[in-house]
């Protein structure tokens, strides 16, 4: 089997490394890619590999001679990119050839695709979609780890009960090559596909740097929370890495859908917050505990050091006193918030999806407040209620702007505030795995001392000197929750 690739970034990548080096069908792998730089860093991958039946052109008209004698076309570019992709290079697909594409948005760009091939007369070509998720925000070739679909979720297109018997075998040649890989195939229309991707990542992406904006002062200096990052909002804000060049086609493709998400998702914060106000500790407990019951059950086996933020809740716990509240607030217990939110609303949404067997990184990362203790959470809420329903109320009507936003379409606003609120992600330091806080006998930090040093001289700008009779004082005092 002869395979042509058109793009080497971060998707095309995969296809051309991966499948030279696990699908032993395919004979020849030609890629294409504008970006000279991305062919460079492709041609390097190849050599390390030793791909040698991959081979990568730098000039287009080499490409097309091969591209003719393809038997399968992967389209690994932007969803805003494949039509006019798809016009241009149609005419020189052989006659039966399969043709699929990897964008994020299914819907428009299926719809592109098939507007295309009808306008350049190709009804003989057989398209698939396919969607995969690489699992990284960073560009470009090698932006992810060899064998990085192996067992990971690839959606391909669902066919009809009455598909053609050419259509079902262009369908078993692609799912081959993703089950090739290792990749775990979920069928799935393009709707289906697209409503999971809009919940679990668009709006996600969109949730994550809104609350970035929250981390900022009006005049864009950043808070002190957003500088000593509690991991859960380093996790919920991993996704930020990605820029607009990759984020405005992801909110394009489901600005549809955003408002309607983001409606219930805030709904469901709200409700929250009312328990909060009321100090029903039972009631918002209960809301919690189905949050986590769902969450749990999502959770597989190799993700724990993502998900270990149970010792991050009790560090703050210890040294809450010495924080300002409404940093504690808005920096520890918001993204909480927003996490049993996302998965409440997560449960209504998923009911005829097959989440529950490939959840979304992003969803994981956002979510994992979740699996907290419920009860303990809901005291930290209540006891916290004085400063957290402003900053509660604060983040949903910013959600309900930036979700507005995003359905304008309008790039000029979109692409400014996507790269000036990633700027916030970048001051904030690696979160931690599962620390653990141990005292010396006069009560000053023994082990992770630089953490909590840390910690109060950014929030309280407190020299250097002071820490340890700071945290001396805390442990004293004795954690609240």
């Amino acid at each position: 089997m002869k395979i042509a690739v058109i793009g080497s970034g971060q998707v095309g990548c995969v296809f051309i490394r991966d499948l030279g080096r696990n699908a032993s069908d395919v004979e020849h792998i030609c890629y294409y890619d504008i970006n000279e730089t991305h062919l460079k860093q492709m041609e390097a991958i190849a050599a390390k590999h030793k791909l040698a039946h991959a081979e990568g052109f730098t000039d287009e008209e080499q490409f097309i001679n091969h591209l003719r004698d393809a038997d399968v076309i992967i389209a690994a570019v932007p969803g805003d990119q494949v039509g006019s992709v798809t016009k241009k290079y149609a005419r020189y697909f052989k006659r039966g050839a399969v043709y699929s594409e990897t964008a994020s948005a299914q819907v428009p760009a299926c719809e592109e695709v098939k507007k295309s091939l009808k306008e350049c007369g190709r009804d003989d070509i057989h398209f698939i979609y396919i969607h995969p998720g690489t699992g990284s925000a960073t560009p470009g070739p090698g932006a992810t780890n060899p064998d990085a679909y192996k067992n990971a979720a690839v959606f391909i297109d669902r066919l009809s009960a009455d598909a053609s018997t050419e259509q079902k075998e262009a369908w078993r040649k692609v799912a081959g090559l993703l089950k090739s890989l290792g990749a775990q195939i979920e069928p799935a229309l393009a709707e289906e596909n697209d409503y999971m991707f809009a919940v679990s990542s668009g709006y996600h992406h969109l949730t994550a740097y809104t609350y970035l904006e929250m981390l900022r002062y009006d005049d864009g200096s950043p808070r002190p929370e957003g500088q000593y990052a509690s991991t859960i909002a380093s996790n919920m804000t991993r996704i930020c890495g990605s820029g607009s060049d990759m984020l405005v086609p992801l909110f394009r493709g489901h600005k549809e859908r955003i408002p309607e998400i983001n409606q219930a998702v805030t709904d469901y914060m709200k409700s929250i917050g009312d328990a909060i106000a009321r100090k029903d500790a039972k009631g918002l407990e209960a809301i919690l505990v189905k949050a986590q019951t769902y969450r749990l059950a999502l959770a597989p086996k190799d993700s724990v050091p993502r998900e270990s933020i149970e010792a991050d809740i009790m560090d703050f716990c210890e040294i809450k006193s010495l924080l300002n509240p409404d940093s504690f607030a808005r920096g520890v217990l918001l993204p909480c918030i927003f996490g049993y939110a996302e998965t409440l609303n997560a449960i209504d949404a998923f009911k005829t999806i097959a989440f529950d067997r490939f959840p979304n990184p992003s969803f994981l990362d956002g979510s994992a407040p979740c699996l907290n203790d419920p009860k303990r959470m809901a005291v930290l809420f209540i006891e916290n209620a004085d400063q957290l329903i402003p900053v509660l109320k604060e983040y949903i009507r910013r959600l309900d702007a930036d979700a507005a936003m995003i359905q304008t379409d309008d790039e000029t606003q979109m692409r400014p505030w996507i790269e000036d609120t990633r700027e916030c992600r970048a001051l904030m330091p690696p979160p931690r795995r599962a620390r653990e806080t141990q005292y010396n006998g006069d009560g000053t930090v023994k082990d992770n001392a630089a953490r909590f040093e840390y910690l109060l001289n950014m929030d309280r700008g407190e020299p250097k000197s002071v820490v340890a009779s700071a945290v001396g004082a805390g442990k004293a005092a004795g954690p609240s929750c």
